[in-house]
Order: C-alpha cells, then sequence, then structure tokens
C-alpha cells in the first residue's frame, strides 16, 4: 500500500527529499484558496510540486471546498494559476468541481467520498458518471471511514472491475461536521474573514464535549473528540490489495512531525504500524472498521419504559448545571408539579432515575411549591440528567 500524507510548509521536504521519508510515495499539496484545510499558499504550490517531482514523489492537487455558483466563477481564477504539467492527479469532492474536472482538466481525477456515499448503489453512480464522460479518467475514490471491513469488500469488487484505486485514511481526524456557513466568528468580534479561530463544543442533548471546532475563510468544521486509527489492520487491508492509506499529522504538534514522518515512512509491517498507534498523542477509535452499531440505540430509543406517554408526562429537561440545577419545562397541562413529588426521569440513553423533590425555584431564584402547564422550574442538580431528558410523576405512571 502506498503512504500518502498532505504537506503542510516547505520544511518537511528536507524529510521526503532524504532516506528517512523515502517510504512516502504520494503527497498531497492542498491551497487554502482551493482545499477545505489547506496551509499552502497558491503562489507556492507550483514551486513545491516542481521539488517533489525532482524527487520521484507523485504530487496531487486538492481541491475539496464546496461552492456556491459564485464561488465557483472566482475559485476558476486560482486554478489559471496552476502548471498542470506538475501534477500527476487532481483530487476533488464538490460535484461541480468534479464535473469541471472531467471536462475541462486533463488531469486524472482522485474523487474524495468520504463524507457520504455509504452503499454500493451510491458509488456506482459516481462511476458510471465518470466512464460515460471519458473512461479512464477516474483514477481513483477515496472512501469512507463508516464502511464496515464486509461490507467495504463490496466497494472493492466494484472498483476493481472499473480499474479504480482504493484509498482509506489510515489514522488522523474524523471530520464530523462541514457546511461552508460561518458559525464561530459571528461570536466574536476580533476576527476577519481571512482568519482562523479554533474552539471546542459541547452539545446541548447529550453529556459528550470537547469537540474540536475549526472555521476558516471556507466554513466551520466539527472533529470528533477521537481520532481514527486502522493501522493494526495493515495485514488485512493488505490481502484486499488497498492501493494507498493516508496519514493525517495534524494532531502531531510542529515540532514532532517530522519524526513522524520518518516513522510511517519506515513502517512496513504489521508491528510497526501497531508501534505507531501506541505513540499517538490523542486517544483513538477504528470508527466502523470492525463494524458499524450506529443502530444499537435504536431499541434502547423504542423501549417503551423511555418512549414519552401522556399518562404520567411532566415535561422536559431544558438546561442542566452541574452542582447547580436542572431546569424542567413543564408540558403536561393535565398534570401540576409540587414539592414532594417524587419525579422519574428517563434520559437519553436509557437510564431511568427517581428523586422526591424537597426543593425548587423559578428562573428568578424565587422558591416555589407549585407549578403548572408551561412554566420551566428549577430543582437541584441530579448526576446522570441531562437536556431532552423525560420526566414523569411517578405516582401517575403505567408500565
Amino acid at each position: 500500500m502506498k503512504k500518502i500524507f498532505t504537506l503542510e510548509n516547505e520544511n518537511q521536504l528536507n524529510i521526503l527529499f532524504s532516506e528517512k521519508g523515502s517510504g512516502i510515495e504520494e503527497v498531497i499539496l492542498a491551497p487554502k484558496e482551493l482545499s477545505r484545510l489547506g496551509t499552502l499558499d497558491i503562489k507556492s504550490v507550483n514551486t513545491l510540486a516542481s521539488k517533489l517531482k525532482q524527487h520521484g514523489k507523485k504530487v496531487f492537487l486538492q481541491w475539496d471546498i464546496l461552492m456556491t455558483e459564485n464561488l465557483f466563477d472566482s475559485t476558476l481564477r486560482f486554478l489559471e494559476l496552476i502548471d498542470w504539467s506538475l501534477y500527476d492527479a487532481i483530487r476533488v469532492q464538490d460535484a461541480g468541481a468534479f464535473q469541471y474536472a472531467m471536462t475541462s482538466l486533463e488531469l486524472p481525477i482522485q474523487l474524495i467520498l468520504e463524507q457520504g456515499n455509504h452503499n454500493v448503489a451510491g458509488l456506482s453512480y459516481w462511476v458510471e458518471h465518470a466512464q460515460k464522460i471519458k473512461e479512464g479518467k477516474l483514477e481513483r475514490v477515496v472512501l469512507s471511514l463508516e464502511i464496515p471491513f464486509e461490507r467495504l469488500l463490496g466497494f472493492v469488487d466494484l472498483l476493481r472491475e472499473n480499474l479504480i484505486e482504493i484509498e482509506l485514511l489510515a489514522l488522523g481526524k474524523i471530520l464530523l461536521f462541514y457546511t461552508p456557513r460561518s458559525l464561530v466568528k459571528p461570536l466574536f468580534n476580533e476576527f476577519d474573514d481571512t482568519e482562523s479561530i479554533e474552539v471546542l463544543g459541547n452539545s446541548e442533548e447529550s453529556p459528550h464535549k470537547g469537540f474540536p471546532i475549526l472555521e476558516n475563510r471556507h466554513g466551520t468544521f466539527m472533529f470528533n473528540t477521537k481520532d481514527h486509527c486502522i493501522v493494526e489492520y495493515f495485514e488485512k487491508l493488505q490481502e484486499i490489495k488497498l492501493d494507498a492509506w493516508r496519514f493525517d499529522l495534524s494532531s502531531i504538534k510542529d515540532e514532532e512531525k517530522e519524526d513522524w514522518l520518518e516513522l510511517i515512512s519506515k513502517a512496513n509491517d504489521a508491528e510497526s504500524f501497531l508501534g505507531l498507534k501506541e505513540k499517538y498523542p490523542e486517544k483513538l477509535i477504528q470508527g466502523f472498521f470492525k463494524t458499524n452499531k450506529s443502530d444499537v440505540l435504536f431499541k434502547k430509543l423504542k423501549n417503551k419504559r423511555i418512549s414519552r406517554k401522556d399518562t404520567g408526562f411532566l415535561g422536559e429537561v431544558v438546561d442542566v448545571k452541574k452542582k447547580g440545577h436542572i431546569g424542567i419545562h413543564l408540558k403536561n397541562p393535565a398534570i401540576s408539579f409540587e414539592l414532594g413529588q417524587t419525579l422519574t426521569f428517563f434520559t437519553p440513553e436509557g437510564k431511568e432515575k427517581d428523586s422526591t423533590i424537597e426543593k425548587a425555584w423559578r428562573a428568578n431564584g424565587e422558591g416555589l411549591t407549585k407549578a403548572d402547564y408551561g412554566q420551566v422550574i428549577f430543582i437541584p442538580h441530579l448526576g446522570g440528567i441531562s437536556p431532552k431528558t423525560m420526566v414523569y410523576d411517578k405516582s401517575q405512571m403505567t408500565l
């Protein structure tokens, strides 16, 4: 399997051009004007591409931003600055970019399908569409992390039949969400449209927190709290003859990246790749590679004990402050809240908890003994309760 990574700066050329980096055969150049997470100035990519080609590396240009019609027209001006003779392929994700590259560029195309196309029917459409325009021009497909290995075999058969290469992310960040819209900068005054900002995000609907969020000129990106890793399946992927796997070093400190390039370059067996996993500084998961368990919560969600019923239903938790309070929106006109009432809480995770309420207050801090439909009441914090928890009057429940 060929190893591929995204060049972040010219300093990394030193390791690539030495014996230490000889095991990395392919390099992605991602101009910040064309690539969603690109860091390179478009004026420098041709220079970098030329140097890489002189040292025998394959060079791919990444054009993976999502575009409106107006943005697409302005982006074409940047493409005019590219010396296409220096590149071995262009990598695209936006459907408009794919169509343009198929019809207007001579380079082979690598289609990025990491954020969708989880079935063979969807993949077949892209392959058939490409073959109709120009057979053989679709050189490689970058597949989603959400395809379990057993299902991946069907994708492999389709792509092999059409002589198309297959690439997977071996190690790196998991992108959960991307929108071209600006969601973070409006909350601050000191950032302009060209600057990047990084924050951490929490979920209002679950206890999960600490999601890395990045906003740059191309939009807003949210990543998983754990990075993706399938390097321990090196031998299994060799069996299906995976063509390339990509190593994303964006979670590695800048001063350690050259050392990591050497480690990746020299890794060539199961033991050495497992060593990469053990040295990795962030928490890791294997995604859905072994099995897709995204439906395991369906049974809980359908459980009659946590599905909303009008009998005994009092309201819904709308606010939680650890060691502070729980806010409950009363949503049943037939049932009131009173001090001394025993409430039953059903969390989104399927947990059940009872509590007799001896203290309650309004939003202004004023204590209360009774509250009716439409009001929001606050009670002392209870561990394990999160927003979207359903609240019932235990005395009126029927199971």
